[in-house]
């Protein structure tokens, strides 16, 4: 009796029970229930495999996608994503794009087959913990040059045993990097003349937002220096000064200098290579 007659499972496991029992040959056997006999091979070999649960229909496995990224496109990502080691999804769509590329996944689907490939690195997510003395709020920034956050990127030494500092101003509303300079030491006489050059490319922001040092703050009357005065003379309202980054502003700090270091750092190790 064919297997349509019948409950196919119950059907196929007195099959096996046949196989197992009668004196036929196989040849028969698969005659009588009405099956090839590379279909009964089958069936005896996933009861062997999986017992009851083996003798039930599987779904089909698609060996096409339809809409699978196109091989050309994919070759794109990952061969850009390998000059641009530190370029995130949205940045290599936004790259490729401008190539003239159609067609594009989305980030996601791009982030997606970077996994794939191994060619993202988890991080270890960072535990942040709150200061005991929170500083005064952020100020909201609804369009550019609202707010400017102003900060060294720390130090390193160069070839002629000198050291450069990294001063970056950033606009907080839209996070486009104003400024990255580097000076020979954070003083208001180094620093002066990039502030003034971006006040004038840029327009003066409503506000400018600092860390605690120099020199952008002393420990004077109200943490002012003659920096930050200057600003307020040119109507520039420092609001930072004594006040220290809060957290949402130092996170913007550090996403800048993460980026900018990633950025040099692959550069220096293309060009040693």
């Amino acid at each position: 009796m064919p297997w349509k007659e019948t409950c196919s499972v119950d059907e196929r496991l007195r099959f096996i029970a046949q196989v197992n029992e009668s004196d036929e040959t196989f040849a028969e056997l698969c005659r009588r229930f009405g099956i090839s006999r590379k279909t009964g091979y089958k069936w005896v070999e996933r009861y062997e495999q999986a017992g009851r649960s083996g003798l039930e229909e599987r779904r089909p496995v698609a060996h096409t996608f339809p809409h699978a990224t196109p091989t050309v496109l994919v070759d794109a990502q990952i061969e850009l994503r390998k000059e641009r080691p530190t370029w995130g999804p949205k940045k290599l769509r936004a790259r490729l794009e401008s190539l003239g590329l159609e067609g594009l996944p989305a980030a996601s689907t791009i982030g997606e087959l970077l996994k794939k490939h191994g060619l993202i690195r988890p991080r270890r997510r960072r535990v942040v913990t709150p200061p005991t003395a929170m500083p005064s709020p952020l100020a909201p920034a609804e369009q550019p040059n609202d707010t400017w956050c102003a900060d060294f990127k720390g130090h390193f030494a160069l070839g002629d045993r000198t050291r450069c500092h990294p001063l970056t101003l950033t606009d907080q509303a839209s996070r486009y990097l104003l400024k990255c300079e580097g000076v020979a030491k954070p003083h208001e006489a180094s620093v002066r003349p990039h502030f003034e050059r971006a006040f004038r490319e840029f327009g003066l922001p409503h506000r400018i937002r600092s860390d605690n040092g120099p020199p952008f703050a002393t420990i004077g009357i109200g943490g002012l220096s003659a920096l930050s005065v200057s600003w307020m003379l040119m109507s520039a309202a420092m609001r930072g000064g004594s006040v220290k980054f809060t957290g949402e502003e130092a996170a913007q700090c550090f996403l800048a200098r993460r980026c900018l270091m990633r950025e040099a750092l692959s550069s220096l190790a293309s060009l040693s290579r």
